[in-house]
């Protein structure tokens, strides 16, 4: 560590008394600036140009309407419209599939047959687990660990007849 009154230590730099060492080289960034501003300039000018060269371009090739059509547009089709308002029949789609998602109902009483809630299922499915005939399609498939069970490594048909998933 030196001492400030040791004659032979290095002295403080001063800007007042010394000639200041400039860092910041003012005239590149200005000279970059204008620069990036001109190439930007010219592209916007080129980007304008190439959209009007397209614009032109689409008029030359667009079909033109003969006389006849010219003078009898065609008229606008009769009502009652498709869809008079996307946005609202959007909306009640995804309401109506929402309520159809999260609400048990009947989809065929005299058979049984029930629509529940997505979650519902996956807690069911969770639960109980999938009979073996259910994953093969249909009623009284073979069973995939009874499939290798017959004689000399045919398969045999030891379905489970008749029997209701429950």
């Amino acid at each position: 560590m030196s001492d400030s009154r040791d004659p032979h230590a290095p002295k403080a730099h001063a800007p007042e008394t010394e000639s200041f060492d400039r860092e910041i080289n003012v005239r590149a960034i200005v000279v970059s600036g204008v620069a990036l501003a001109v190439v930007c300039l010219v592209s916007a000018l080129l980007m304008w140009w190439l959209l009007k060269g397209f614009e032109h371009y689409d008029e030359k090739r667009d079909v033109r309407l003969s006389p006849v059509e010219l003078a009898h547009p065609q008229p606008p089709p009769p009502a009652p419209l498709l869809q008079s308002d996307p946005v609202t029949d959007m909306t009640e789609m995804r309401e109506r599939e929402e309520r159809e998602l999260n609400q048990a109902a009947w989809i065929d009483r005299q058979q049984g047959t029930v629509r529940l809630p997505v979650d519902d299922a996956i807690d069911i499915v969770a639960a109980r687990g999938v009979a073996p005939e259910v994953v093969g399609g249909k009623l009284g498939a073979p069973m995939a660990a009874e499939e290798n069970k017959g004689p000399k490594g045919q398969q045999g048909q030891q379905g489970q007849e008749g029997k209701k998933v429950p």
